[in-house]
């Protein structure tokens, strides 16, 4: 009777290690897939923060693009500014002239060297 519960004891002994045997297999598959799951996760990560990097990058090169366009631009329009000004000042200087010889008689108006009219009155 000693012999058949040892043998026994030795049986379930067996079986239950098998199937441990078969527990840590079948864990240690789980976990190999969660490492290359894992891994893949990290590859995915470092790519993504690589592509994030590459983006900030064009970002702050398309900001630093725009800012010159926007120097350039306002430097144009300067320009222009100084032009429809002095435009607008010779268009002034015309009517005012065209308005004052309007004035003043033709006998009154004489041609002088520096091809300005003048008032013959005013010199004296």
């Amino acid at each position: 009777m000693l012999t058949e519960a040892a043998q026994e004891e030795i049986r379930r002994m067996t079986t239950e290690n098998v199937e441990l045997q078969r527990r840590i297999c079948t864990l240690q598959k789980k976990r190999r897939s969660i490492n290359a799951e894992q891994f893949v996760l990290e590859g995915q990560e470092a790519y993504y923060r690589a592509r994030l990097r590459i983006w900030t990058e064009k970002k702050l090169e398309f900001k630093r693009m725009k800012d010159q366009y926007d120097t350039k631009i306002d430097t144009l329009r300067d320009k222009l500014q100084e032009k429809q000004n002095e435009s607008n000042a010779r268009h002034e200087g015309m009517i005012h002239y065209f308005w004052k010889s309007r004035r003043q008689p033709e006998t009154q108006r004489i041609w002088s060297p520096d091809k300005e009219y003048h008032d013959i009155h005013s010199k004296r």
